[in-house]
């Protein structure tokens, strides 16, 4: 499996998303296989460093613990999905800086 695509919206100061949850920086979408598309991923930063989070499971929002509608079966693929969503996102942050 691949990932044949990755699209990032930047969010900025005073969109919505990032008043609800102010760690949010943007949006990912990434494809894999040119077949299936994951999308709504936050890229969000912590004290420490980016990371990602999958969307939840707008059902399980009662159960009062979330559950993802995307789940990697392991450590090594959230870290390859994780890694070309950053990488990306750094592309998109340095190309809007430059335009500046």
């Amino acid at each position: 499996m691949k990932i044949t695509d990755v699209k990032i919206r930047l969010l900025h100061s005073g969109d919505p998303i990032r008043d609800w949850d102010p760690r949010v920086r943007a949006i990912a979408g990434v494809r894999l296989d040119d077949k299936f598309y994951l999308n709504d991923i936050k890229i969000c930063q912590t004290s420490e460093r980016f990371c990602i989070e999958f969307p939840p499971n707008p059902y399980s929002a009662n159960s009062g613990h979330p559950e993802y509608t995307v789940v990697p079966v392991s450590m090594k693929a959230r870290r390859w999905i994780e890694a070309a969503i950053l990488a990306e996102y750094a592309k998109k942050v340095q190309a809007k800086r430059s335009a500046i």
